[in-house]
């Protein structure tokens, strides 16, 4: 008999956060990220704030690596359907520490760059700052983002950033 209603398959989130974690820990990339227990659970924590959509995008079409290296908190890159980010002291000691929402924001802000193709799309680069920042609020770390901003070197992109995000969580800014 014809099957007259049919539905298209669900997404079963649950299946694709664990083939996602399976396959990013498994990485030789990542096998840093697993010899500290705390940097482990950041990083499960940060993954689990993405929705299975974004994760399906970055498994699929970003193949995101998250690389240590030397340079201030973190940077992200996109080449060739890979996208890295580069985890700096300072960051790595946020993540080793108890502010550990403050480093969830700055690695969703990062992130941001990649799902939002910046790079791609040749974004200016305050506005991809910007955009950056408002993808992590979206995601539920505002507070911390704005807290992080305002724990670092007055410059006027920062002041332009807080305001920004400043004005999210209050909500004066629809996006």
């Amino acid at each position: 008999m014809l099957n007259l209603f049919s539905r298209r398959p669900q997404m079963d989130v649950k299946k694709i956060r664990e083939t996602f974690h399976m396959d990013f820990f498994s990485k030789p990339e990542h096998h840093w990220i697993l010899e500290s227990r705390y940097i482990k659970a950041n990083f499960e924590d940060l993954f689990d704030k993405l929705p299975a959509k974004m994760l399906l995008k970055l498994m699929k079409e970003k193949d995101i690596i998250f690389v240590p290296s030397n340079g201030y908190f973190s940077c992200a890159l996109n080449s060739y359907n890979k996208s890295i980010v580069m985890i700096f002291p300072e960051l790595m000691s946020l993540l080793k520490s108890t502010a550990t929402n403050h480093a969830l924001a700055v690695l969703l802000h990062e992130i941001g760059h990649i799902i939002l193709e910046h790079t791609e799309k040749n974004t200016e680069p305050l506005n991809a700052q910007v955009e950056a920042d408002m993808f992590a609020c979206e995601l539920g770390l505002g507070e911390e983002l704005e807290s992080f901003l305002h724990e670092q070197d007055e410059t006027e992109e920062k002041r332009v950033r807080i305001a920004y995000v400043t004005s999210y969580l209050m909500g004066e800014l629809d996006i």
